[in-house]
């Protein structure tokens, strides 16, 4: 289960969700370790905090632990943007850390409305370095789909050890008639299954 520990993010980025913004809230602590408790109940196995910008609570490290205490295996997403040392330090407790990577240059761009690849592919890198298990979030849209194949070539030579392909949600900022310019075409749709054959082998 995916769950939102922040809907504080300075990224901006164009289809976010959540519409997190620079002076969203974090979760109270208290209501997280209540949600921890009810997925435990519902026997939910790992807990992926989101947000927002997960990495900006100086806490993360110890929600994991608690979450782990619970028998959930938590994992992480981030944008990679900012990412420091001390960050890095804060995130071992968590099983994996994946980094929002949608494409090689422009292509992140065309997907986020900002240039964030640099950030992306260098928080790729610190996490590797670390010794920490780092994997990467792919948004699939049909400006970026035909660019898939690379742009997990790219992640992988980064030190990325999985990639997680996800949709272009018409929720939080992409809530509008953008969505139906954004979302894969009818024959790229028909297509994944078989980009998922090829990537995998």
């Amino acid at each position: 289960l995916l769950v939102a520990v922040t809907s504080q993010c300075g990224a901006g980025c164009e289809g976010c969700y959540l519409d997190a913004k620079p002076d969203g809230a974090h979760v109270p602590r208290e209501d997280l370790l209540k949600t921890f408790d009810a997925l435990e109940r519902s026997g939910v196995f790992t807990g992926a905090f989101g947000g927002g910008e997960p990495t900006l609570r100086e806490d993360i490290g110890d929600l994991a632990i608690e979450a782990k205490k619970r028998g959930i295996t938590p994992v992480v997403t981030t944008s990679g943007i900012g990412l420091t040392a001390a960050k890095v330090e804060r995130l071992r407790e968590l099983a994996q850390v994946n980094v929002s990577y949608d494409g090689i240059g422009d292509d992140y761009e065309k997907v986020r409305g900002f240039d964030g690849a640099n950030a992306a592919e260098r928080a790729i890198t610190m996490l590797k370095a670390a010794g920490v298990k780092v994997g990467v979030n792919v948004v699939l849209t049909q400006a970026t789909f035909e660019n898939l194949d690379a742009t997990i070539a790219r992640a992988k030579f980064l030190g990325a050890c999985e990639a997680q392909l996800l949709r272009y949600k018409p929720a939080g900022r992409a809530a509008s008639l953008d969505y139906l310019a954004k979302r894969l075409r009818p024959e790229q749709a028909i297509a994944f299954s078989q980009k998922l054959r090829e990537l995998v082998a």
